[in-house]
């Protein structure tokens, strides 16, 4: 592994510049009233780098909810706290490295990514801690499949009410229509796997509901005897047109009976959704919902503004297309769709002091994606009752062979450890268990490989400006350091990075997780909007466990670009996009 130039930054001196070292419990604000000085961040962090460090991931779930409160007001529901343990940068995750999204992808039957796209959402379902089976079906001689996970509930196990979208695309990458729906599927199937429900729920990915609903109709046909109390089906959630359908969400039964899940997930959008309205999108049968009516009362839910959308059906319904893609719109439907769930197939309470671990709730901890970890990365842990006054939390793994490994705790709360995973951990399935100061212990299992690439944001919260620096290197070897963010309000805002003279080098350094297990620095490369770039250097930060740097430089033909989007790819896998904001001179 190469090391490090020179110019090689202090995640921390950033830090510094954003949170108190005195403990979780002070608010969010600057030390530094007028502007951190080098010198002066590094004097900061010389006495405890390492508290410094566990403050900023102690901050993690404290700033995600002060972000989502701006949006979305406090809850006392159990519907609303599941609405609020939707992520969108999970969301985003699902969407754009899950689901062949992006140009020249298609998802039509036969084509490339068909078929891997069902596999992926198995696997993602299978993660979450889920029963996934494969709903095989004919259709002009050939055999296609659903993807059903299955969350068994604990009163009414024969009971279930049903979620859906469609993987199939009209042979083109199917951003919109349906990566945006079976993004959701997945992100609701994740949140959900971390309760108990009294009622069983199905999470159908249905294939074929372009050439006319043969994979619903399929399901629908071998199960006639389910009972099922509920059902929708998320078809097009991502396009929300600045006109006069934006931030408007149809809700389309497919008949004019009483339909009483149409009521209640229009509630759910006006109470949870965090600024989104229901409109009556009209009857209509060609969504996955319409072969669900004769079980159950069912609705498709879809974006208002989709007759607006001229890329639908097209390639260019790719998620590289410029502004094309509303995440936040679709976060907040899915959002809406988890608390349709909870409050209808009876998310459970936790009782007092019990302790709540599921595959669903271990996320790295930069961007809050769920899925494969790797070692030496940094992880959050979402739960309940996690500490108790007994004494210290501990937490232990065993990898695939059965050998114990001890983690890293850098903080603890009743919902939230913070960990690093311990190095050398083998890939494969492994065990991971929390044990209380009480001795009561709670597992999960989770799949470890190589690499797991996540880039932490300004805020924490896995989405916006990136945690970032840029160091300007002048011809005599002379660096300056660039922050990219300004954070000392409490809202993160950007600083341009500035290019200076025409002689000087910008190096953009990132600070991320999951990165040092590359296979080799070659296999590492960084898309800044539409260029891709080599890096210079990816791999462990020398001072902070499972800290990783990227280094990567900047041409000046990016000067004056404004915000663009960088996405970090580590041997194919690829992180959420961060922004940072390129100025002039």
């Amino acid at each position: 592994m190469a090391a490090a130039p020179k110019y090689r930054m202090t995640f921390l001196y950033m830090v510094a510049c954003s949170f108190r070292a005195d403990g979780p419990s002070r608010p969010r604000q600057s030390i530094c009233p007028r502007g951190c000085s080098q010198a002066a961040a590094r004097a900061i962090l010389t006495s405890e780098p390492m508290t410094q460090f566990k403050v900023f991931l102690s901050r993690i779930r404290l700033v995600s909810a002060l972000l989502l409160a701006l949006a979305i007001p406090a809850r006392s529901s159990e519907a609303g706290k599941l609405a609020d343990e939707v992520i969108q940068s999970s969301y985003t995750h699902y969407l754009r490295n899950v689901l062949h999204t992006h140009g020249g992808d298609s998802r039509g039957p036969g084509a490339p990514q068909h078929d891997d796209a069902r596999s992926r959402i198995a696997a993602a379902l299978a993660g979450q801690g889920l029963s996934v089976t494969l709903h095989a079906f004919q259709w002009r001689g050939d055999t296609y499949y659903n993807v059903v996970g299955k969350l068994t509930g604990k009163t009414r196990p024969d009971e279930y009410y049903v979620l859906g979208a469609h993987y199939d695309s009209k042979s083109t990458p199917g951003a919109d229509d349906d990566g945006s729906g079976v993004a959701a599927l997945l992100e609701t199937a994740r949140v959900a796997s971390t309760h108990d429900f009294e009622s069983s729920i199905l999470f159908i990915a249905f294939d074929l509901e372009e050439p006319g609903l043969i994979g619903s109709k399929a399901w629908v046909a071998d199960h006639p005897s389910e009972r099922i109390a509920g059902m929708i089906a998320m078809d097009q959630i991502s396009f929300n047109w600045p006109g006069t359908t934006h931030n408007l969400i149809a809700i389309c039964p497919p008949n004019t009976e009483a339909n009483p899940t149409r009521t209640a997930f229009e509630n759910a959008v006006r109470s949870y959704s965090g600024g989104l309205t229901p409109v009556y999108g009209g009857v209509t049968s060609t969504s996955d919902h319409a072969p669900f009516a004769a079980l159950t009362s069912a609705i498709s839910t879809v974006e208002a503004s989709w007759s607006y959308n001229t890329r639908m059906h097209t390639m260019a319904d790719s998620v590289d297309e410029e502004g094309y893609i509303d995440y936040v719109f679709a976060t907040r439907v899915t959002r809406s769709v988890a608390a349709w769930l909870a409050a209808q197939a009876g998310v459970i309470p936790d009782g007092a002091n019990e302790m709540r671990l599921r595959p669903g709730g271990i996320l790295n901890a930069s961007n809050f994606v769920s899925g494969v970890a790797a070692a030496s990365e940094l992880i959050t842990l979402k739960g309940s009752g996690f500490t108790d006054p007994s004494g210290p939390t501990t937490v232990s793994l065993r990898d695939i062979a059965g050998a114990p490994y001890s983690a890293e705790l850098i903080y603890a709360s009743a919902a939230q450890l913070n960990l690093v995973l311990p190095a050398g951990l083998p890939a494969g399935r492994a065990t991971l268990t929390v044990t209380r100061g009480d001795a009561l212990q709670q597992s999960a299992a989770l799949t470890i490989g190589p690499i797991s690439p996540g880039i932490f944001t300004a805020d924490a919260t896995g989405l916006g400006l990136a945690a970032a620096h840029a160091i300007r290197v002048s011809p005599d070897g002379s660096q300056s350091v660039q922050n990219v963010s300004d954070c000392s309000t409490g809202i993160c805002t950007p600083v341009p990075i500035a290019f200076g003279a025409p002689d000087d080098r910008i190096v953009l350094v990132l600070y991320g997780t999951g990165i040092r297990g590359r296979s080799g620095l070659a296999g590492v490369h960084a898309t800044v909007g539409t260029l891709t770039l080599p890096c210079q250097f990816a791999g462990p930060h020398s001072l902070y466990p499972g800290l990783d740097q990227i280094n990567i430089e900047l041409p000046r033909s990016l000067r004056g670009r404004g915000p663009l989007p960088v996405e970090l790819n580590v041997d194919g896998s690829a992180s959420t996009p961060v922004i940072i904001y390129l100025g002039a001179d």
